[in-house]
Order: structure tokens, then sequence, then C-alpha cells
């Protein structure tokens, strides 16, 4: 089960990586409130319309959001960490699809975190992502003749996630 502050850590994971922007941050923290976080200036966020959305504002009641709750916005490498651990975690449970999830960390945090552009030889290479970088490129022409079927696909990433559960150590965020 997934720990209450599970919602924010991924959330602000997102945001760091760029793939929650500014004006989604209200509705992160709506998420987080009825997860039971407790700000108030986490309140005002999650009250923000986009009528009244200013993103100076939004910006300074992340920040006492982020203080009042005694937590920092995570470095681009542990947003990274956080993104994949939270991915595999769901997939293993059965809450997300094993596409979603290669898609996911493909795009949530190799893509959006900048390793696309360190790997000089492999895809996947700097993150230790090869395997499911490969398996989302294979999803991507799962309608060929040459492609195996959707569901040989599905098993194949269900089981390159546990691998690559084994290979690393996850984050304590959301355990």
């Amino acid at each position: 089960m997934r720990s209450r502050s599970c919602t924010l850590a991924v959330g602000l994971a997102d945001y760091v990586l760029g793939t929650v922007a500014p004006h989604d941050l209200p509705a992160l923290a709506l998420r987080a409130l009825l997860e039971g976080e407790e700000s108030s200036s986490l309140a005002a966020l999650a009250g923000v319309s986009p009528a009244t959305y200013d993103p100076w504002e939004v910006e300074e009641l992340l920040s006492d959001a982020l203080r009042e709750l005694g937590t920092l916005l995570p470095s681009r490498d542990d947003a990274v960490q956080v993104i994949i651990d939270d991915t595999i975690d769901r997939a293993l449970a059965g809450e997300m699809s094993p596409v979603g999830a290669v898609s996911r960390i493909v795009n949530g945090a190799y893509y959006a975190s900048g390793a696309a552009e360190r790997d000089s030889t492999v895809a996947g290479d700097s993150l230790d992502l090869a395997e499911i970088v490969g398996l989302y490129w294979a999803y991507d022409e799962v309608d060929q003749p040459w492609s195996p079927p959707a569901e040989e696909l599905d098993r194949d990433a269900l089981a390159a996630l546990e691998r690559l559960r084994a290979r690393h150590r996850p984050t304590p965020v959301c355990s």
C-alpha cells in the first residue's frame, strides 16, 4: 500500500521533471490534502482556480507548503527514482498496465530527465533502463507483422520491471 505522502512525492517528482506544469499544482495539492497531508499553504494552493491562477503566487504557496510539511523538492536524480519506483510498484500491484508503466518510465523519467541526451551508445544505459526503452519501442510496433503479440510484450515488461526493481534500492518516499 502506498504511503500517505506518496501522492505528493510523486507529484513533486513529476513537477521537477516538467511532466506536471505549474498550473497543475492546485490539483496536486488537493489530492495531497485528500490523502491526509495537512498544511494551510497546501490548502490555499488547492484553492487556486484557473480564473485566479498567478504563477508567482502558486510558486510561493508551494514553497510555503513544502516548508510547513518539512519537505523539499527532490533533486532531478531523486525525482527520476521516485517516478521509476512508483511506476514499478503500481505496475507490479496491477494498478497500471505493463505498457502504461513502460511508457511512464520512458517518457516521465528517461526522456523528461534528459537521460536520452547522456546516452552515447545504448538507449536507456545512463539510468539502467535499456531493457525498458527497448520494450517501449517494441510496443510502438506491436501492430507490425514482425512484432511479438501485446500479451507477450506485457509478460516481458512485467519481468523487466521485476528485474529493474531487484537491481536498485527503492526510494523510501513511497514504501
